[in-house]
């Protein structure tokens, strides 16, 4: 879906300047908003991770109302800033999570081993923080964690967004990636641009199919948030029953509810959520023929080995065998599903060789007026940005207590995962990870060998993804808004520098502002409270993320990708992809329109494949395109506005009164 033809620059100071206002307002609204959110609210971002789409629809009708000098770009650039400035990918806010694990650190019963990074050691200012009714923060003990962290932000941010300037060409241009959850956006900001206003043309046939869509997701979600607004209305869908339904999975009927399929040991769930169907609805075909395809696959594999010996006793358990499954020998299937989501990333680099060589090429030979004019920055600075961005990663863990060796190790995981993610939300609607926790480091790392020590300590606790995962996340949404800027015809090098302002001012601020939040109220007052403390030991666990030896499962892993991603680009009439195949071991979509979770299961892919097969092939590709398409987004963008509205309400009749 695509408006128009990319024309030149339209940063003007004068809006570059409001993109900086917002960026702040958005960064110090996140946090406060975040923590004074109930947590059962999506980890309270129900509010804050939405305020970018909020942003979006208000945007709009400005522009519509003054279309000389607003423009769907305006508006795409402007939102492309926001979603950058809340630090929140899947349904994940990074600060409030981080100064829960820091929390953690200093109360638990080795925090002598963590660094500065982890807060003062004094356990006065945790106590302080946890209290709050303090007006004057000392500023003094906390700005060298503050500093460190909003550093560290930075620097991931900033790898990242050179990262993606490096492959932009190649997958916005050549392989014309879709990005499936774009479409919320893109859709809306093309057929409600103000542009159609000024020139007087009719209402795009499309936009009011998405917003009869907006409607459908809004009412439908009504219904449960209505129900957690006042619990006691009768549960029309039932979801709240949990001998049927799995609490915190909305619409996921639990295994044993069901026995005739409990027997099926690799299954967890049944989901009964339209939202989550029709959100598959906008990937590609093919990732949904590759997703129910091999998770039937595994499915029989894990019925095989348990015929024969294995995961005895499994038929009489319920959602616990996720964790079995995932943790235990012989599949680990943890293990596997971490290789062939890295790998997604490294094979796609190792096949595309020479485009890489190219872009370095480039950079050393200088750009060419062709990469000056089409791309977002110039390779040369792209690549020099990376390089600096990596010494200052190496500076940063050395200075946290994390030698060379263990830093490259959690480096060159990120790295892979940042790519391997933002290229997977190219093709479905995963663009955040939960589970696997992050297991490379843990081959130099073992807590059952080694013992506690500062460097495994700060290593351990900074490889998870509260830490580092919620900020390397954060390049699946930049990719997006790379595409959504070919959509709508707006300059690469502009949708960059909205980017890149979001990400400093929202990677610098939001620290500041939660600090101050905390001490000003209490953690013990704030209604989200503590969640993520608990990583800052389990992480040193042993056989912590996944039983050793885990490594055979990895390659495994990594070798399943290798092959399918060779094939893919070998022979056009392949059908399995790698993403597909990624989503097929299960998924985490976690953003505020919904939270479905990485579970086991070939419905949900299987069905919306069905749907999707014979809507093309009977109404066409244009009935997909301009029915189909618009009115998926538009439940998606309903979901989220009930959400956001709800979270208010919630808000405004539940939490401030009792305050």
């Amino acid at each position: 879906m695509s408006s128009s033809k990319v024309k030149g620059s339209i940063l003007t100071w004068r809006f570059t300047l409001t993109l900086i206002a917002i960026a702040v307002t958005v960064a110090v609204l996140t946090p406060i908003i975040t923590y004074y959110t109930p947590a059962w609210t999506y980890y309270a971002v129900a509010i804050s991770g939405n305020i970018p789409l909020a942003i979006m629809f208000i945007a709009l009708i400005i522009g519509n109302l003054f279309p000389e000098r607003i423009s769907n770009k305006h508006v795409a650039l402007i939102v492309a800033t926001s979603i950058m400035a809340i630090l929140i990918p899947g349904a994940r806010p990074l600060v409030p999570d981080v100064l829960d694990v820091i929390y953690g650190a200093r109360t638990s019963a080795i925090s002598e081993f963590f660094s500065l990074a982890f807060g003062p050691f004094d356990l006065k200012y945790m106590a302080d923080m946890f209290s709050g009714h303090i007006t004057k923060v000392p500023w003094g003990a906390w700005l060298p964690t503050l500093s460190w962290w909003a550093m560290y932000s930075v620097a991931w941010l900033l790898l990242v967004l050179a990262l993606l300037s490096i492959v932009r060409h190649q997958w916005m241009d050549i392989e014309m990636l879709p990005y499936p959850i774009g479409y919320v956006w893109s859709v809306p900001l093309i057929t409600a641009s103000p542009e159609r206003r000024a020139k007087g043309l009719p209402i795009d046939r499309r936009l009011a199919i998405y917003l009869a869509g907006l409607l459908v997701g809004f009412l439908y979600t009504f219904v449960l948030v209505l129900k957690l607004l006042v619990p006691w209305l009768p549960d029309i869908l039932g979801w709240t029953n949990t001998a049927t339904f799995v609490s915190w999975y909305p619409g996921a009927i639990a295994i044993q509810a069901l026995p005739n399929l409990q027997r099926i040991v690799g299954l967890m769930v049944v989901p009964t959520n339209l939202i989550e169907y029709l959100t598959f609805l906008l990937a590609p075909l093919d990732i949904l023929l590759s997703a129910w395809i091999v998770n039937i696959a595994l499915l029989i594999t894990i019925q095989v080995l348990y015929l024969k010996g294995y995961y005895s006793g499994m038929e009489k358990i319920g959602l616990d065998r996720f964790e079995i499954l995932g943790f235990t020998s012989p599949l680990k299937i943890f293990a596997m599903q971490f290789g062939i989501i890295m790998g997604v990333g490294l094979f796609w680099l190792l096949l595309h060789a020479r485009y890489i060589g190219r872009t370095l090429k480039s950079a050393i030979a200088g750009p060419t007026r062709e990469d000056v004019e089409r791309e977002a920055i110039t390779y040369r600075t792209a690549w020099l940005t990376i390089l600096v961005c990596l010494i200052n990663l190496f500076i940063l863990y050395y200075a946290a207590g994390v030698r060379p060796f263990g830093a490259f190790l959690i480096i060159l995981q990120y790295f892979l995962l940042g790519l391997s993610i933002a290229r997977i939300y190219g093709l479905s609607p995963i663009g955040s990870l939960d589970y696997p926790y992050y297991m490379l480091p843990t081959l130099y790392y073992d807590v059952t060998t080694a013992g506690f020590n500062p460097e495994l300590v700060n290593a351990l606790v900074l490889n998870q993804r509260m830490c580092t995962g919620e900020l390397v996340f954060n390049a699946s949404y930049a990719a997006m808004f790379f595409r959504i800027a070919k959509d709508v015809g707006i300059s690469p090098r502009d949708m960059f520098i909205a980017l890149l302002i979001g990400a400093i001012v929202g990677g610098i601020l939001q620290w500041f502002v939660a600090i101050k939040l905390l001490y000003t109220v209490g953690y013990g007052s704030l209604p989200r409270g503590l969640i993520e403390f608990w990583i800052a030991t389990d992480a040193l666990t042993p056989d912590f993320p996944v039983q050793r030896p885990w490594w055979p499962q990895l390659l495994v892993g990594l070798a399943i990708t290798g092959v399918l991603s060779y094939l893919r680009a070998r022979f056009v009439w392949w059908p399995i992809d790698p993403v597909g195949a990624a989503l097929g071991f299960g998924y985490i979509f976690g953003v505020p329109t919904g939270m479905f979770l990485d579970i086991l299961q070939p419905f949900v892919p299987l069905v919306t494949w069905i749907i999707k097969y014979l809507v093309i092939k009977i109404g066409g590709v244009r009935v997909h395109d301009n029915v189909l398409v618009p009115f998926a987004a538009g439940v998606l963008s309903g979901v989220a506005v009930c959400w956001f509205i709800g979270g208010i309400a919630i808000l405004a009749i539940r939490v401030l009164p009792s305050m």
